[in-house]
């Protein structure tokens, strides 16, 4: 018996009263008023094909005939899907709730030239519940169009098999977009889906042993795009470029408690060449400027080699920029040493820098304020004087700031 999908109604309770309600509203959009009997063109659509003209051929997936391709969910809500996209059935399981598509949705034309035959969930919970959602678009496209040009039958749809009532088919746009219409061949019947937007005719789905009556029926869901209000451009309130072709890179930002912003980081070339306010020497630097992007001032630093100094991190208080991270050591036994250097937001003058090291590597980590004098710095280092010491260990250091 074919079935009837209505609203509020039970599938059982509908084959026994015939529906007449449904049929008496119609296919949604009126068929005849197409170039074309969509019910002929969708049956001819199934006879035509080779692997649906006989769905006997086919059958459950079960008795698949040797050759044919298909795939199956474990047990449990899933996402069921044509193994690498070319098998031609797809089935559910026990439980239901399963999503079916048979197509790969990153393709500028998904499903052209497919034939897709899903067979739906059997939920032995409650025989007319499945709950599964069967996918011929999504909000970007419809899904199998763009039947070959001059082919008298199309070749692309999805065929849907075992369908039961709580179950879904998920389309791309709207339900005036689509005609429906029935179905009668010898082996079937149903109801084939068709796009119709511009006029055109374009299968895109066959539901086996169903009546459907509108596609405004909630058997149907249609996804759309998300209508959001187009991006505001963030523009940014100032710009400061640093350095010309060499490289150069940014380590930390800081903003001090006037508001004015400081950066520090490492340069690979002369930046009193690119700019000229810029002063000192060394592969280190730190800068101040404005919220607007105005420069206050540029200072390079580092030690005398300079070219593996790095900087971790900096903080600021009200009059100074506190500078932590790793010089060469050319003064201390030539090895990898950690330094803390002051540097005046005021004028950018280095009022202090000390190194932290002995015949071993030591790097600088973080460095923080207190509300007090003091600032506190950690990194890690290695003695290679203590045999007893293997690995590098962690340290941390509390300096006053006035020192």
């Amino acid at each position: 018996m074919n079935r009837i999908f209505c609203v509020g109604s039970r599938r059982r309770a509908l084959e026994a009263l015939g529906c007449a309600f449904a049929l008496m509203t119609g296919w949604g959009h009126d068929a005849g008023a197409q170039s074309v009997n969509l019910s002929e063109l969708a049956a001819s659509s199934l006879l035509s094909n080779p692997r649906v003209s006989n769905p006997h051929r086919l059958g459950d997936p079960g008795t698949v005939s040797p050759g044919s391709f298909f795939t199956q969910g474990v047990p449990g809500d899933d996402y069921e899907l044509t193994a690498i996209y070319f098998s031609p059935v797809i089935t559910g399981e026990l439980g239901g709730f399963d999503i079916f598509n048979g197509v790969d949705p990153q393709d500028l034309a998904p499903g052209l030239g497919k034939v897709v035959n899903a067979y739906g969930s059997v939920n032995p919970a409650s025989a007319d519940i499945s709950g599964d959602l069967f996918l011929l678009g999504d909000a970007r496209k419809t899904y199998f169009l763009g039947s070959l040009a001059g082919a008298t039958v199309d070749n692309d749809f999805m065929r849907i098999v075992n369908i039961e009532q709580g179950s879904r088919i998920r389309l791309h746009g709207a339900p005036s977009d689509y005609t429906l219409a029935p179905v009668t061949t010898e082996f079937e019947t149903g109801t084939a889906v068709f796009y119709t937007r511009g006029g055109a005719a374009d299968l895109v789905g066959f539901v086996s042993g169903v009546t459907i009556p509108s596609t405004t029926r909630p058997i149907f869901e249609y996804a759309t795009p998300a209508n959001l209000p187009p991006p505001t451009p963030a523009l940014p309130a100032g710009f400061a470029p640093i350095g010309g072709l060499g490289a150069n890179l940014i380590v930390d930002v800081v903003v001090d408690p006037s508001g004015d912003v400081l950066v520090t980081g490492m340069t690979r070339e002369d930046l009193r060449l690119v700019h000229g306010d810029a002063v000192g020497q060394g592969k280190l630097f730190a800068a101040k400027y404005r919220p607007t992007g105005e420069r206050v001032w540029l200072r390079q630093f580092g030690s005398a080699g300079g070219e593996l100094d790095l900087t971790f991190d900096s903080s600021a208080d009200s009059s100074a920029l506190y500078v932590t991270g790793r010089y060469l050591g050319q003064g201390l036994n030539a090895q990898k040493d950690h330094f803390v250097t002051k540097i005046d937001t005021a004028t950018g003058a280095v009022a202090a820098s000390e190194l932290w090291g002995g015949p071993g590597t030591q790097f600088g980590g973080g460095v923080a304020l207190d509300d007090g004098e003091y600032l506190y710095t950690n990194g890690i280092g290695r003695d290679i004087t203590d045999p007893n010491q293997i690995d590098q260990d962690p340290f941390l250091e509390k300096r006053r700031r006035s020192d």
